[in-house]
């Protein structure tokens, strides 16, 4: 069964569409149908919502079961010659204890992610031509994640926070 999140959702995928995603899932499943969702033209947002509401799935049936039943496919375009790189990095950074989906999902985002953060003015590290600087952490074998100075996080969040309150309907308790 291919299900399509373009179709479920008009708009950011929420509460509601994760119901109606959950309806179609249990259709495949009762069917025991393999499940091929596509992500195309879906933002990077409602991934992620989608992948905490879709985690009990992955709980409930077990790594195995949940491996041969879902293909995730259109994340994002990725250079999949990195990719299994990439992944292998991920992994073993996480002492092959990560969840295989999620770190798939984390992958193949990383791009929209990205640009998303740059569309909002964080700022990251840059070349001395102007280009994306990334570092090489944890068990990376290559340079592939973005940083500013030595408070990334910090950067991220308060940029992010700054361009919310500049919101009409979103107001700062604490001064």
């Amino acid at each position: 069964m291919l299900i399509k999140m373009k179709e479920l959702s008009s708009t950011a995928f929420d509460v509601e569409d994760a119901y109606l995603l959950k309806v179609e899932i249990e259709k495949a499943l009762a069917q025991k149908e393999k499940i091929t969702i596509d992500f195309k033209e879906i933002d990077f947002f409602s991934a992620v919502f989608f992948n905490h509401a879709f985690l009990h799935y992955a709980k409930s049936l077990g790594k195995q079961k949940y491996d041969d039943t879902f293909f995730l496919i259109n994340l994002d375009e990725i250079g999949e010659e990195d990719y299994n790189d990439y992944f292998e990095d991920t992994m073993r950074a996480g002492h092959y204890e990560n969840d295989a989906k999620a770190v798939e999902l984390m992958i193949r985002s990383s791009n929209s992610i990205i640009r998303d953060l740059l569309q909002r003015n964080v700022t990251f590290e840059r070349t001395e031509t102007g280009e994306l600087d990334f570092t090489r952490e944890g068990a990376h074998s290559q340079p592939r994640i973005l940083f500013y100075e030595d408070i990334t996080g910090k950067q991220i969040t308060q940029t992010l926070l700054n361009q919310a309150l500049t919101r009409d309907n979103i107001g700062n308790r604490h001064g």
